[in-house]
């Protein structure tokens, strides 16, 4: 039987109320995520925020948009951290299969 919010809240078990914080954190990206179109492209134009659900990733034009999205997700969040970073044309372009279609782009993930 799964615990309510409630006893989560008030466990003494770190570790229980750790994984029900990540569980929360999960579905909160999860949600924002859904709201993304799934392409960098989509009826002719060009995003600036799409979803990488290969790599299960908000992908953003700029490292500004990237920044604040993580700022946000770490702000509600409270322990958890999102991580940003930047998808390298010159290192894709090593990889067997690169450049990718995140290539030239900044990420969000998170642990």
């Amino acid at each position: 039987m799964s615990k309510s919010m409630v006893e989560y809240i008030y466990c003494e078990n770190p570790e229980e109320r750790d994984d029900y914080e990540s569980h929360i954190f999960q579905n909160m990206f999860d949600q924002i995520a859904k709201t993304l179109p799934t392409e960098p492209v989509k009826y002719g134009r060009e995003q600036i925020v799409w979803y990488d659900e290969e790599g299960d990733e908000i992908i953003c034009k700029t490292s500004e948009i990237a920044e604040l999205i993580a700022n946000i997700l770490d702000s509600v969040s409270g322990e958890h951290e999102s991580h940003t970073g930047y998808y390298d044309p010159q290192e894709d372009a090593l990889e067997p299969n690169g450049p990718f279609r995140t290539t030239g782009w900044y990420y969000v993930d998170f642990d």
